[in-house]
């Protein structure tokens, strides 16, 4: 997924981009929740890579407002979250990171400043 859509997901835009990235993270919102409650999952692990991050973030925060069956935590690498989480209009983003903290999600982020 280009940079694009998840900086216009994140900061809330609108437009084409944001249809088909909404659309893709209600694809995944769907199919991770599904099998959440068919059982037998230990966790619901987001996985997101630079400006990705912003994408992650976004799924986690809808997975745990759903409630889903399983505890959802997200593993950034290299992440982009700081990229988009500190725009001035990026406040609905903010909102959400500081929901998955609150509401016990474990994140880890990992960086390697070489």
């Amino acid at each position: 997924m280009r940079c694009a859509n998840a900086r216009a997901l994140a900061l809330g835009g609108t437009g084409e981009e944001r249809k088909r990235t909404e659309a893709l993270l209600s694809a995944a919102e769907r199919h991770a929740f599904e099998e959440a409650e068919r059982g037998g999952l230990d966790e619901i692990v987001i996985p997101g890579h630079s400006i990705g991050a912003a994408l992650a973030v976004e799924l986690a925060d809808r997975l745990v407002a759903k409630k889903a069956a399983a505890p959802v935590n997200i593993l950034t690498l290299g992440s982009g979250y700081l990229q988009v989480a500190l725009h001035p209009e990026a406040s609905r983003f903010r909102e959400m990171g500081n929901r998955l903290l609150e509401g016990g999600a474990h994140w880890l982020d990992v960086q390697a400043l070489i």
